[in-house]
């Protein structure tokens, strides 16, 4: 503390310090920061983070950032407290560059977005994972690489597990058998298996590379499940290299010299001999850089495809086998909540019966996943098997119906918007107005008793409440106004054997 004390004041600029164990009058220190305008910078210990009022001011500069973001939250609010007339506060945190515990600790912040909570908010999203995320960085037994990947799964496991809450409460709030309904979800999601499986992951990875990126090596793993050696080629992996460091993490893919293992089921790590392989979830660097190139690019147009699948009695349809249209659509809704949701649809080309959604998207989810190109297909027009009006029909049946039910979709969804947000206003109306009132009731009482001072103060707290919901509702009512599109995503024709 002394020496950068003393070479601030070499430099001409007086300074004041404050840190614990000295015997020293804090209140004198903050008096002589407070009322000596030569002295213009605080150097203080972990001491100064509570109990001062720092208002005067309007900059903090870190130098060092505690694991607990709260503690961090607690040094911002002595900046940021009741009588500060700045318009803008100036937060600087120091880190180290390019060092694994910082760069684990910047993504913690980021992820929680510190700024944007309050101390509750972060401590429901982390818990006890600020300790554990330490535990694995001081583990002097893992390699930096798995160090940085343990802490990363960590930071992404408890922000997942906020998000899925928050998204089951918000739903809850609008069923009423709340229970029944996540038991129906749920046999829904393993029925469908909508839910990303190393399988589709590794197509996900396989499919782009080889397509988008000439000269990688993508070769399947024969010894283990749902595993691949992968070297990217020179350009490749300049690009990937690239993201990495602007996403300030690593990964041994950013090599072109040398093959990696890569592991999309996580359970295979456990039998594996080699010492060098990465774990690919969704999660993974390397899948957050194909998603960003695929988005810089337009969706490209697909023509129509014939799929042959062998389906098991449990899925078969009622209609049996035969030939089947299939159509995909995406249906999109912005408004207070996002949703976004894939629409499967099946019809018999020669009964026209239509494939309940649950069935269809079952069956053309195990189909695109293990069904084989129907070469017998590749000329309809040619093939005394199929009447092509017929398939045509079945196709403008799923088209019809799928107009019908996004219709539906659309209306539901601003109905359901519109009221959602009627609740959002009432609740923060109904918050604010506990505050509102408590803070005139006191205002009242300061002032009977002449306290104008703190009166002018709790002034400036009611003023700045009554802004944030103001500011609060109008977000609310921006998000009134519901946007929703669909499109068309695949079409074709499905034999089922």
């Amino acid at each position: 503390m002394f020496k950068p004390l003393y070479r601030l004041n070499d430099d001409g600029i007086k300074c004041i310090s404050m840190m614990g164990g000295v015997d020293s009058d804090k209140n004198q220190i903050m008096k002589d920061f407070r009322e000596d305008a030569t002295i213009r910078i605080l150097l203080s210990t972990e001491v100064g983070s509570e109990g001062l009022d720092l208002q005067f001011c309007d900059t903090e500069i870190n130098y060092d950032l505690p694991w607990n973001p709260m503690r961090l939250e607690q040094r911002i609010g002595r900046i940021d407290r009741i009588g500060q007339k700045a318009e803008k506060l100036n937060i600087i945190n120091l880190a180290c560059d390019d060092s694994i515990e910082d760069r684990v600790l910047l993504k913690l912040y980021d992820r929680i977005e510190i700024f944007k909570c309050s101390i509750g908010d972060i401590d429901e999203i982390l818990g006890k994972r600020v300790n554990e995320i330490a535990y694995v960085l001081l583990d002097k037994e893992l390699s930096d690489e798995e160090r940085e990947k343990r802490a990363d799964e960590l930071i992404d496991t408890a922000y997942i597990k906020q998000n899925r809450q928050k998204e089951l409460e918000s739903k809850a709030a609008n069923f009423q058998a709340f229970q029944d309904y996540i038991i129906q979800n749920v046999d829904e999601v393993k029925k469908t298996q909508r839910f990303v499986r190393s399988v589709d992951l590794m197509f996900y990875v396989k499919d782009y590379l080889t397509k988008e990126w000439q000269g990688c090596k993508i070769e399947e793993y024969q010894q283990l499940r749902d595993a691949l050696l992968i070297r990217l080629s020179h350009d490749a992996a300049r690009s990937f290299s690239n993201f990495l460091q602007k996403q300030g993490t690593t990964s041994q893919l950013r090599l072109d010299t040398q093959d990696v293992l890569c592991l999309f089921d996580s359970t295979q790590r456990e039998i594996i001999r080699k010492k060098f392989f990465e774990i690919i979830t969704y999660s993974h660097p390397l899948v957050k850089w194909i998603t960003e190139e695929r988005l810089k690019k337009p969706t490209s147009s697909y023509g129509c495809s014939s799929i042959l699948f062998k389906c098991d009695k449990s899925t078969l349809p009622t209609s049996g086998k035969g030939m089947y249209a299939y159509f995909i659509q995406q249906w999109e809704a912005k408004g207070f909540k996002k949703k976004k949701e894939l629409k499967y649809y099946l019809c018999h080309i020669e009964t026209q019966e239509v494939v309940c959604p649950l069935l269809a998207e079952e069956i053309l989810s195990k189909t695109f996943v293990s069904g084989k190109s129907n070469l017998r297909w590749q000329n309809a027009l040619e093939n005394e098997n199929v009447n092509i009006d017929d398939a045509y029909d079945a196709l403008d049946l799923l088209k019809n119906k799928a107009d019908e039910e996004f219709g539906q979709f659309e209306n539901d969804f601003e109905i359901g918007n519109k009221d959602f947000c009627e609740q959002q206003k009432m609740v923060l109306r109904d918050t604010a107005k506990r505050k509102i009132d408590q803070l005139r009731e006191t205002i009242a009482q300061l002032r009977v008793n002449g306290n104008e001072k703190m009166a002018t103060l709790n002034q400036a707290q009611l003023d700045a409440v009554e802004k944030r919901l103001d500011g609060r509702l109008s977000d609310v009512d921006l998000k009134m106004h519901a946007r929703c599109q669909n499109d068309d995503i695949c079409v074709g024709l499905l034999e089922i054997v």
